[in-house]
């Protein structure tokens, strides 16, 4: 009876310090690409040129599921309640990829699976995913960088959208986000599909 008691005593003072994680969050955002594929829809390397989309660098700030806000030129907070499913580069580089999918005859490869393969590469940084509360906006800043199947084309493009924001609270800054999001998403197709 001794031997199994005493492994039970010494579980018991290690589980009162575990934390299984905090109080979660009241809403957890994603973003939704405007344009999509329909189901059911094919395309071959032979119809449409190969495209593989990398997840965008992030400053630091965006490396979390947390909605940045800058308050000044020096400070930055997050918005209060609100997080996002995934970290915003990863989420970016879906809608990205879902949009240039539905907007041009590229066909995207998934980095991940198709690293090696020859196609087109699109990356980038995403410099700002977020709110500035001296202007009252959500901000997306892209910087394209776009390398050609040969290896040595490389092509940079800045894009940029913002959206107004009457408040700042996880569903106003998260929907604004979304649109502005969109707007660059469709920029980009427009001038990776040319």
């Amino acid at each position: 009876m001794r031997h199994l008691l005493l492994p039970l005593l010494l579980v018991t003072p290690l589980a009162a310090c575990v934390n299984l994680g905090g109080k979660p969050p009241e809403r957890l955002l994603s973003l939704t690409a405007k344009a999509s594929l329909d189901g059911g829809t094919v395309r071959t390397s032979t119809t449409g040129r190969s495209l593989i989309v990398g997840v965008p660098e992030t400053p630091r700030m965006l490396d979390t599921n947390r909605m940045p806000v800058q308050m000044d030129d020096i400070s930055v907070a997050y918005v209060k309640g609100g997080q996002w499913v995934d970290q915003p580069g990863r989420l970016f580089q879906r809608l990205l990829s879902e949009v240039i999918a539905a907007k041009t005859d590229r066909v995207i490869l998934d980095p991940g699976l198709f690293g090696g393969e020859p196609g087109t590469r699109l990356s980038g940084e995403l410099l700002r995913f977020g709110a500035d509360a001296r202007t009252r906006q959500a901000v997306v800043t892209y910087d394209a960088t776009l390398l050609g199947l040969d290896g040595s084309t490389v092509m940079k493009k800045r894009f940029s959208a913002t959206r107004p924001l009457n408040g700042i609270d996880a569903a106003g800054v998260g929907n604004a986000l979304n649109e502005a999001a969109n707007e660059v998403a469709d920029q980009v197709a427009e001038w990776v599909g040319q």
